[in-house]
């Protein structure tokens, strides 16, 4: 959630413990600080320390976590003293010796029962409630039943009243040397646990709690694994096998497992049961039938682990593509998933190289290059946690798809060109799952038709290809439920192409761009295959790589015209067909407009002229056409290249320009004017290039020498820009790219030291109202209907632009002015 400490450095958390519903605490390592206590507040999404226990850099031994009665009690070495805490203070309870565990103890009403080496404590959380219970039993385990607590040392069973006043009582159980393991369960309740007569060795007991009211379970030898309760039975192990007993009378063997059973833990009705063998093979065991199936297989490094928290077990197991353990959970119903925060994704190769990210609905389709399959289709779904093989389409390691495939989504689908290895590079379609993911038709049955320039208008999907037959590369269209049509052969004759792109809806017209014997120009389809050349556009000629901005009703692209010799801006009027041209750079050179975008009521577009050099410029249509800004006066360029980033954000556009004083640093421009958003790297290019836009805050990959270039945010304001995470830390570049947003998260690829991956990020509060009113330390933002509050950012007094935004989460703020709830 937090990154306490940035940079490849780990806080290293531990001793997580949930204190109610919106607290968690838990010890953390930071330069300033040590090993201290944290907390992390549900409600406003804050990490914040408690309390520096021992100020300075070297820290607190903080051990043994327990919570009761609101409270949370630990060990410290301050020397070998316990305390509690509210989540706001800490409250020093006295002196225990160094065998004092909170952790073991058990709380009963507002009190926590805990031994203490061969002492037994209690604590209300206080120090006046703080007291010895016994001095001369040392308690291993606890368990209530009725108004009594039980407890034993391993040699004897004792109890005491759940008011915890008066002496410990002993129990007569009758020949029994050794106990181990202590639970409550059944309908009446009883104990059970395990001991030995002496002979026989530790089986299974059951307890009313009475002198003399032990018997004995089963005649079978008891593991020391800790059994777990599901509704009034109790499930435990012997050797391989699982039992269950809901009565002090019987118990049955459920299943015999291949190897000894290491860890039980209970997630609704079901059980879960982890192995101690080389795979770790998690099974789950429904108790409403009593059925026992795998779950998966789950190897770790260091000792199995089950930990069960609201109908789930998490467990630590071993990362598919790394030796490293990370957290993975089951609710026993479908199988286990590896739980990450940002790295989701790894496909086990140098770099898959992620690429075409479409989303249908809220899951995520997309291509990647793994050695065992090659480049194959791929999906993931919220929470983004795990992703699966949609279909191997060509068999083998070959792979189906080229790097630079996009998927194109119509209606409930994707459409795509892949390659079976059977009917050449032909149309496919997928709607996410594996038999839905098909051969749309074999459109050249001697060899590939290619399909390219795919684009969804409406129900119907348009691209160019080569059927073969003499006809050239030509267009076509497919409707969902039909069939792949030829929609006209624009540059008739035996192998020749009209290479048809550029398709573009304005209203009930689809404009395009075809070559023939006269050139490349525009063309127009009307209904289902009324191809024909624009009215007016006969000595109008375009590029070959050339695109179309709409604006209403106006198209805005490069072209020739006959009194010109240049690529200049023009604009079509698609009602009515007349063309306008804006000769931006008279003379015998070309302004070559590109990169246009429409932001607001203008469009936006790189232009080069003799007397500015390649500028932003804007036009709203014929006879509205400027320069935005000449950045640097005279000839010179502000505008490096046509590779630099212009994207719409917020009524304007976000641009990498450069001046006399900043080189390729990131502006913002609307329709009049052009500002420097943030000098990321003073003194050097940042290259900002656009990852994704999510709302009012835009992710770009920007270079620093610190970094490297590394995955920034920016809410259009110099505060608001800030570096989200250094994902391959020092200057290596993670080189974050492709990105999309589904369901708030923003998945894009970048590199780390596996190679290229999938990554994702939750979006961050949108600062970009930003007030001027607010004190040192906070950020104004803008209340929706009117008024505003000051925040404060996770970070204390430092300023929001100085935070690394991985720290700061979905809407992760504390109102310190404004008085109203931003949060």
């Amino acid at each position: 959630m937090f990154d306490l400490v940035t940079g490849p450095e780990s806080s290293s958390p531990t001793e997580l413990t949930a204190l109610g519903t919106s607290l968690l605490l838990f010890t953390a390592r930071t330069p300033p600080t040590g090993t201290e206590l944290f907390k992390f507040d549900v409600s406003t999404g804050l990490v914040t320390l408690v309390e520096d226990l021992t100020p300075g850099i070297f820290g607190t031994e903080l051990t043994s976590f327990a919570a009761c009665n609101g409270r949370v009690f630990f060990n410290a070495d301050i020397p070998n003293t316990l305390f509690a805490t509210d989540g706001s203070a800490v409250d020093n309870l006295g002196t225990i010796s160094s065998f004092g565990e909170p952790r073991r103890g058990i709380c009963v009403g507002t009190q926590l029962l805990f031994p203490d080496g061969s002492t037994l404590h209690k604590s209300d959380g206080t120090a006046a409630g703080t007291s010895v219970v016994d001095a001369s039993f040392a308690a291993l385990e606890f368990a209530l039943l009725g108004d009594k607590v039980f407890m034993h040392d391993g040699g004897r069973l004792a109890s005491i009243g759940t008011d915890l006043l008066g002496s410990l009582l002993i129990v007569d159980t009758p020949g029994l040397i050794q106990f181990q393991t202590l639970a409550t369960f059944g309908s009446p309740a009883r104990l059970f646990f395990g001991a030995s007569d002496g002979i026989t060795g530790v089986e299974p007991y059951v307890s009313d709690g009475t002198d003399g009211g032990a018997t004995l379970l089963a005649a079978v030898p008891l593991a020391s694994v800790r059994p777990v309760v599901v509704g009034a039975s109790i499930f435990f192990v012997t050797g391989s096998q699982l039992f269950e007993s809901d009565s002090p009378a019987a118990a049955v063997s459920l299943h015999t497992f291949a190897s000894t059973p290491a860890v039980l833990a209970a997630a609704g009705t079901k059980v879960i049961v982890r192995e101690d063998s080389a795979t770790d093979s998690l099974h789950v065991l429904d108790t409403t039938n009593d059925m026992v199936t795998t779950l998966c297989n789950a190897p770790t490094v260091n000792a199995p682990t089950l930990s069960a928290a609201a109908g789930r077990v998490y467990f630590l197991a071993q990362s598919p593509t790394t030796t490293f353990e990370e957290f993975w959970v089951t609710d026993g119903s479908a199988g286990c998933t590896q739980l990450k925060d940002l790295i989701d994704v790894s496909f086990n190769t140098a770099s898959p190289q992620v690429r075409g990210l479409a989303a249908l609905g809220s899951t995520v389709l997309f291509h990647a290059a793994t050695t065992a399959l090659g480049r194959e289709l791929y999906r993931t779904a919220p929470p983004f946690s795990s992703i699966e093989l949609v279909k191997d389409i060509f068999l083998g390691s070959g792979g189906s798809m080229f790097s630079n495939e996009r998927l194109v989504v119509m209606g409930s689908r994707v459409y795509f060109t892949a390659n079976d290895g059977v009917n050449g590079v032909e149309l496919w379609t997928s709607d996410g799952t594996e038999d839905g993911t098909q051969l749309v038709a074999d459109l050249s049955t001697t060899g590939s038709s290619s399909p390219q320039f795919l684009t969804a208008i409406g129900t119907t999907l348009l691209f160019s290809a080569d059927a073969g037959a003499g006809l050239g590369r030509e267009l076509y269209s497919f409707v969902e439920g039909g069939s792949i049509t030829l929609v006209r052969d624009i540059s008739p004759g035996v192998g020749a192409s009209s290479n048809p792109s550029g398709f573009t809806a304005v209203g009930a017209q689809i404009f395009l761009f075809a070559t023939t014997g006269a050139g490349r120009q525009l063309y127009v389809l009307q209904g289902v295959n009324t191809v024909s050349l624009v009215g007016t556009a006969s000595g109008v000629r375009v590029a070959t790589s050339t695109t179309i901005a709409v604006l209403g009703n106006l198209l805005f692209f490069p072209a020739t015209e006959p009194t010109l010799i240049n690529f200049e801006l023009a604009i079509l009027n698609g009602d009515t067909g007349q063309f306008f041209f804006e000769e931006l750079n008279p003379g015998s050179s070309s302004s070559s407009p590109t990169n246009f975008v429409v932001s607001g009521s203008s469009v936006f577009f790189f232009a080069a002229t003799a007397l500015e050099g390649r500028e932003l410029w804007r036009s709203q249509g014929p006879g509205t056409t400027d320069i935005v800004q000449d950045l640097l006066l005279g000839s010179v360029s502000g505008i490096s290249d046509t590779t630099a980033m212009l994207v719409a954000f917020n009524g304007g556009v976000l641009v990498a320009a450069q001046t006399a004083f900043d080189d390729q640093e990131l502006y913002f421009a609307t329709a009049g004017s052009i500002t420097l958003v943030k000098d990321i790297e003073p003194g050097g290019p940042s290259r900002p290039q656009l990852v994704a836009v999510d709302g009012a805050v835009a992710y770009l990959a920007a270079t620093t020498s610190a970094t490297g270039t590394e995955l920034w945010r920016t809410d259009g304001t110099a505060a608001g820009t800030v570096l989200v995470e250094d994902i391959r830390p020092g200057t290596f570049p993670s080189s974050p790219a492709r990105g999309i947003v589904v369901s708030g998260i923003t998945l894009f690829t970048a590199r780390d030291q596996r190679g290229e991956e999938l990554f994702k990020i939750t979006h961050v509060c949108d600062t970009a109202e930003a007030a001027t009113t607010c004190a040192a330390g906070t950020y104004g933002i803008a209340i929706a209907g009117g008024g505003q509050a000051c925040i404060e950012f996770n970070g204390g007094d430092q300023l929001a632009s100085d935070l690394d935004a991985s720290e700061i989460g979905p809407c992760d703020v504390v109102v310190t002015g404004g008085g109203v709830d931003s949060a």
